[in-house]
C-alpha cells in the first residue's frame, strides 16, 4: 500500500504539473484570444472609421463637383445672356441701319423720279418751242461782201442761240 500511495501521491503530483501546465496554456490561449478579440475589434473600428472618412471625402467631392457645376452653369447662363443681348443689339443696329437705308432709297427715289420730271418737263417744252433755224431759210454766204449775210450776221446768230440755249438750261438747272 505504500507503493500505492508513492504511486497515487506521485499521479496527483504529476497531475498537479499538468494541471498547472495546461492552466498556464489556458491563460495565454485566453491573453492570445483576447489580443485577437481587441485587434479585430480595433480593425473594425478602424475599418468604420475608413469607411466613415471615405463617406465624408466622397461627400465633399461630391458638394465640390456639385459647386463647380453650379459655377460652370451660371458661367454659361451669363455667356449665353451676354451673347443673346450682344445678338439682340446687333439685330436692332440692323435693324436702325437697314430702315435708313430704306429712308436713303426712298429719298433717292423721289429726288431721281423729281428730276426725270423735271427733265421730261423741259423736254415737253423745248418741242413745243419753234426753232427759229427751222423757219427761216438760211442765207447765202457773203463773206466777201460783207453783207447781212456775213460774219456779223452769223455772230447775231450765234448771239440768239447762246442767249435763247443757256437761259433754258440755267433755268432748268435752278430747279434741280
Amino acid at each position: 500500500m505504500s507503493e500505492r500511495l508513492e504511486e497515487v501521491v506521485r499521479e496527483n503530483r504529476d497531475l498537479k504539473e499538468k494541471a498547472s501546465h495546461l492552466s498556464r496554456q489556458v491563460e495565454g490561449q485566453e491573453g492570445r484570444e483576447k489580443a485577437v478579440h481587441e485587434a479585430l475589434v480595433t480593425a473594425q473600428e478602424l475599418r468604420e472609421e475608413i469607411q466613415g472618412q471615405a463617406r465624408k471625402e466622397a461627400d465633399l467631392i461630391r458638394r465640390e463637383a456639385e459647386g463647380d457645376a453650379q459655377e460652370l452653369r451660371r458661367v454659361a447662363e451669363d455667356d449665353v445672356r451676354r451673347i443673346q443681348e450682344e445678338g439682340a443689339r446687333i439685330l436692332e443696329q440692323q435693324h436702325r441701319e437697314l430702315e435708313e437705308l430704306n429712308r436713303a432709297r426712298d429719298r433717292f427715289l423721289r429726288g431721281f423720279r423729281r428730276l426725270l420730271e423735271e427733265q421730261l418737263d423741259f423736254l415737253e417744252v423745248e418741242e413745243a418751242r419753234e426753232d427759229p433755224s427751222r423757219s427761216f431759210p438760211k442765207p447765202p454766204d457773203t463773206s466777201e461782201a460783207g453783207g447781212a449775210g456775213g460774219p456779223e450776221s452769223e455772230g447775231h446768230a450765234n448771239e440768239k442761240e447762246r442767249v435763247s440755249g443757256p437761259a433754258s438750261d440755267s433755268k432748268n438747272e435752278g430747279e434741280e
